[in-house]
């Protein structure tokens, strides 16, 4: 009986440790379950006004999340209204201008690239007139290496800085997903990449064969690139057939495109898989790349929708042959050196010189200097241009409008404005 008190006594001191123990497996489960909420907690709350949301608290810094796509229902005014998107986070804010589309559609921005902050919100302000519906707003997750989903102006806007590589990053347009973007460093990158590709698919002299860099090194590439699945797959089984080694960049392109199901492999070749790649520099000004992103997005459409490939076949096929010869002179430029025996190559690029321009664009941007340039460089047939001016105008025109009502049909936007996404200049 005396070894009561001390039996009592270490009874009382197991009890303690015993909550100690509790306690602190509590603290700590706590801790876990704010690092990973469960898979059941919304990406972002909407809001009851329906003209914002507010991201999770560790939506935007999950493993692999890079930003959010709005999805909108219910646009359908002709020509598109504009709105605008507020992101507001840590003290900071970025508003958006954005051109509406016909229909249905994604409208992805990869956030943590563009403003240099993690947004906690976004709202949106739309004009009341054809006012879309955000219905839900879904995270865009990338692993290493795989294609960020992007709006073709997000592109534009993303910080080199906050590229996951230091020489390109690579993403998928959200509009027609099969696409690859590559927005590299340097003309000098650009060309490691993709100027072999651009002789062996679209240069006079050189199409189908595969060049040495050293015998190109002189002549222009592109400042713009824009290849099918079908051509990358012929590309790339060319060198492997005739055991050409391929650059480190045509490497690294070959596994993009791979990863991306752009190319697959079959029986150890490779083969076509969906869409294609296009590309631009970030040694173009920023004027000449928001132009030759949304001329080479239209290579992308004529790629992946047969129905826009029809389209164009029926324009150019009824087109008068001043037109075409117009045409054919046009993008006979030495540097250019377009093969224009290839009729789907000629065809797919006469459509996206006409598209890549509003129509109030078309006198200024394209046949005044296309005019110009033949009486330049072919004095004999300085009567004809300007013969070609006074009569055709009208029918360039006419086939304008007609490709321009395809596009509307299919993407919701008309030429010359595929880029949807701005910074909204500040008052």
């Amino acid at each position: 009986m005396k070894r009561a008190p001390r039996v009592r006594g270490r009874v009382y001191l197991l009890a303690l440790l015993t909550l100690a123990t509790v306690a602190l497996v509590l603290y700590l489960l706590r801790d876990r379950a704010d690092a990973s909420p469960p898979a059941s907690a919304p990406f972002a709350s909407l809001d009851v006004t329906g003209s914002g949301a507010h991201f999770g608290a560790r939506s935007l810094t999950a493993p692999g999340v890079v930003g959010f796509c709005l999805i909108l229902e219910g646009t359908g005014i002709d020509p598109p209204a504009t709105g605008s998107l507020v992101l507001e986070g840590g003290g900071r804010s970025l508003t958006l201008a954005v051109a509406l589309r016909r229909g249905s559609t994604r409208l992805c921005i990869p956030a943590l690239g563009i403003g240099g902050f993690v947004p906690s919100s976004v709202s949106w302000s739309f004009p009341a007139a054809g006012r879309p519906r955000v219905v839900r707003v879904e995270p865009i997750s990338a692993g290493s290496g795989e294609p960020i989903t992007a709006e073709l102006g997000a592109v534009l806007l993303v910080e080199r800085s906050r590229w996951r590589g230091a020489d390109f990053e690579s993403y998928r347009w959200s509009d027609i997903p099969d696409m690859l973007v590559v927005d590299t460093a340097s003309y000098e990158l650009q060309d490691r990449m993709f100027k072999r590709l651009s002789f062996f698919v679209e240069k006079e002299g050189y199409a189908g064969s595969i060049p040495e860099p050293e015998a190109v090194a002189d002549l222009h590439g592109f400042n713009a690139h824009d290849y099918r699945a079908e051509d990358l797959a012929r590309f790339f089984a060319a060198a492997s057939d005739e055991r050409i080694e391929l650059l480190p960049e045509e490497r690294r392109l070959r596994e993009l495109l791979l990863r991306a199901g752009v190319l697959r492999t079959e029986g150890g070749r490779p083969r076509a898989g969906k869409g294609g790649v296009i590309s631009i520099s970030r040694d173009s000004t920023p004027e000449l790349r928001e132009r030759l992103l949304g001329h080479e997005a239209l290579h992308g459409l004529y790629f992946t929708s047969p129905a826009f490939r029809a389209a164009v076949a029926s324009a150019w096929n009824g087109a008068s042959s001043d037109l075409t010869r117009f045409v054919e002179l046009y993008l006979s430029r030495p540097n250019w050196s377009y093969d224009l025996g290839n009729s789907y190559l000629l065809q797919n690029e006469f459509m996206a010189y006409l598209l890549q321009y509003r129509r109030s664009e078309l006198d200024s941007q394209l046949l005044g200097p296309g005019a110009a340039w033949i009486r330049q460089s072919h004095p004999d047939l300085t009567a004809w241009a300007e013969r070609f001016v006074r009569e055709h105008r009208g029918e360039l025109f006419a086939v304008y409008d007609a490709l321009d009502a395809e596009l509307w049909r299919e993407l919701g936007v008309h030429g010359g404005e595929l880029i949807r996404l701005s910074l909204k200049p500040e008052r």
